[in-house]
């Protein structure tokens, strides 16, 4: 994940508040159209090397910008590149008016990085599932060692919001010694209870398997949320809600 958002950063820091103007020609026009700012993106060197592709346009809060969204494909990874756009200008990253963010109103959904996981296969038989009626399904990648991902884990009881929470183990060995097999146990006990010989080498199988479909998709920093799409999450959008009531 830190590979992922370095990536993300790179983009957005090393053109944020870059301002390009159209040609004259346009200076009259409301808004640039996408297909002109993908010009002027391809004539900057903006993602070079990498395929560019038109995803939606919206307003902001601002009249005077508008929004259009590219996608930056990156590997596997595609990682959302927002332009704000007006008669005349670009502005790639981020866009601060009178010192308040410019926000584009779309879905935060729509802005988040995505990874192709169609060809990786995320077990979730035996995995600790909370909230299993809920429609929407995402994966947690966990160690348990760390303190951020248990505080998540101790609220995940509770939560009730509007997605199926499924923990997958990713113990981080060298941050955390013996967290491979404190995850092993974790699991194990969540399974059967005393845990005995034949629960504790199907956890290892699981604890294994979880490593391995983590790190095909690109998962190194925990903790990672991924959705069945592939989209990236920071965290749980609803968990904290969830957790006040």
């Amino acid at each position: 994940m830190k590979r992922l958002i370095f990536c993300i950063l790179t983009i957005t820091l090393l053109v944020a508040g870059y301002s390009e103007a159209a040609p004259k020609g346009n200076a009259r026009q409301k808004y640039l159209s996408y297909q002109e700012t993908l010009e002027i993106l391809q004539k900057m060197g903006i993602g070079q090397g990498n395929e560019i592709s038109y995803v939606k346009s919206s307003p902001t809060g601002d009249k005077e910008w508008r929004t259009h969204l590219f996608s930056v494909q990156q590997g596997g990874a595609s990682l959302p590149l927002i332009t704000y756009v007006n008669g005349r200008d670009v502005v790639v990253g981020i866009l601060i008016r009178d010192g308040k963010l410019v926000a584009p109103k779309m879905p935060v959904d729509d802005i988040q990085p995505r990874i192709d996981i169609s060809k990786s296969k995320l077990s979730q038989e035996k995995r600790m599932t909370f909230n299993a009626n809920a429609k929407e399904l995402i994966y947690m990648f966990s160690d348990h060692e760390s303190s951020y991902c248990r505080d998540i884990e101790q609220a995940l009881p509770a939560y009730s919001g509007k997605y199926k929470v499924i923990v997958k183990h990713f113990p981080l060995e060298q941050l955390h010694p013996g967290a491979k097999e404190k995850a092993v146990e974790k699991q194990c006990v969540s399974m059967a209870k005393p845990c005995d010989g034949q629960t504790r080498q199907i956890a290892t199988q699981i604890v294994e398997e979880d490593i391995q479909e983590g790190t095909a998709i690109g998962v190194d920093g925990v903790p990672f949320f991924i959705t069945q799409s592939g989209v990236v999450m920071h965290h749980i959008p609803d968990l904290l809600k969830s957790k006040r009531k």
